[in-house]
């Protein structure tokens, strides 16, 4: 190494921007640029003090550090404490023992980083998922509880409604009111069991498993197959259809919703179809489920509210439904780390696209 390269490297040692120090075998400091005088609270001008002896590192990090210089000759990326006049601070250490030829002695050219902020912003990241996770759970479990304590006060609601309707003695102003009190208590009933539905799809997919997709498809057509024939509607498959790993029933119940939510929006003038087609997206790689039907379809302004709780695209008097069922789906897909998006070309049927990621199992289809 010439004096001029000699120069520049002393130069980068002492400007760099993390803590950097040469030690002996015994952790005597031979050198220390700045950063590494700030960070241990040590002077440069007496680079004598011992970085073990200071106290700096304690316990079972300094056996560890000791042991891997002595066994391997570097120590790799390693967190420890270390103690300087700020207190505690969370390092990222590296540092490697290599034999000097001009002290004639071997050496550790040691790195230390300050995370302790980053560790810190981290940790507080943590605490808040942890928290919203338990919200989540919490507000799952209300609701559950809620749609299970209404579910039998509206049930006797109906039941009282039916026997009076069985007075012979009503009037036709009184049969009139009870027979709104039986739909009301019908369409109450049917709220809370899709409520219990929703709170019963985790946000995890759960217990997962390789399955055949077409598979599943097919199973979930075929529990679908009365209300399907009955309409007369059609559901065809097209495409080869992937091996993925999923929640086997929360798929299937995906799925039906979706066969659901076509055959229901029918236009009543026109055969239903309903076609299911499966690529694989050739930019991204992943597999692209789609749903398409040639129903009524929605506004396209309304594309983005489709899956939330509640939201109806079109009225009760046109058609029946508690807009549970689609919000749902977004549920399970959100569980298994796909994405689900809708579509209405030219408000003419509706179109929903599943975009499944791609992963080393799914290379495999069926």
């Amino acid at each position: 190494m010439t004096a001029i390269d000699l120069k520049a490297y002393r130069q980068l040692f002492d400007e760099m921007p993390v803590a950097a120090l040469l030690l002996d075998d015994q952790g005597n400091c031979l050198k220390a640029n700045e950063a590494a005088s700030d960070l241990l609270g040590e002077s440069l001008a007496d680079p004598t003090w011992n970085v073990f002896e200071a106290d700096h590192v304690r316990g079972d990090e300094l056996a560890y550090l000791v042991e891997s210089l002595r066994k391997s000759g570097s120590v790799d990326s390693h967190d420890a404490m270390l103690y300087g006049p700020d207190g505690g601070r969370l390092v990222r250490i590296s540092g490697h023992r290599i034999f000097n030829d001009s002290l004639g002695k071997h050496v550790t050219w040691m790195v230390l980083g300050d995370v302790t902020d980053r560790s810190a912003a981290a940790y507080q990241l943590a605490q808040v998922n942890r928290q919203l996770e338990e919200s989540n759970r919490q507000l799952d479990q209300f609701a559950s509880m809620a749609a299970h304590d209404l579910k039998a006060p509206a049930r006797r609601v109906r039941m009282f409604a039916q026997l009076l309707s069985n007075d012979a003695n009503l009037g036709e102003l009184a049969r009139g009111f009870v027979v709104r009190i039986l739909a009301s208590g019908a369409q109450m009933e049917d709220i809370i069991d899709s409520l219990l539905q929703f709170a019963g799809v985790s946000e995890e997919a759960g217990d997962t498993h390789l399955t055949a997709m077409k598979d599943v498809l097919q199973q979930a057509c075929a529990s679908c197959a009365k209300e399907v024939k009955e309409a007369g509607y059609e559901v065809h498959l097209e495409g080869t259809f992937p091996i993925v790993t999923m929640n086997r029933a929360a798929v299937e119940q995906l799925i039906v919703n979706l066969v659901h939510n076509a055959v229901k929006f029918r236009r009543p003038d026109v055969p239903g179809q309903l076609t299911i087609t499966s690529r694989d997206d050739e930019r991204s790689g992943n597999h692209v489920l789609t749903f398409s039907d040639n129903g009524v379809g929605f506004p396209n302004q309304d594309s983005g509210h489709l899956f939330e709780m509640l939201y109806r695209a079109h009225s009760k008097a046109e058609f029946e439904g508690n807009g549970i069922g689609l919000a749902i789906c977004q549920r399970i897909c959100k569980g298994h780390g796909w994405r689900i998006q809708a579509a209405s070309p030219n408000e003419f049927g509706a179109t929903f696209q599943i975009t499944i990621p791609k992963e080393p199992t799914t290379s495999r289809t069926a």
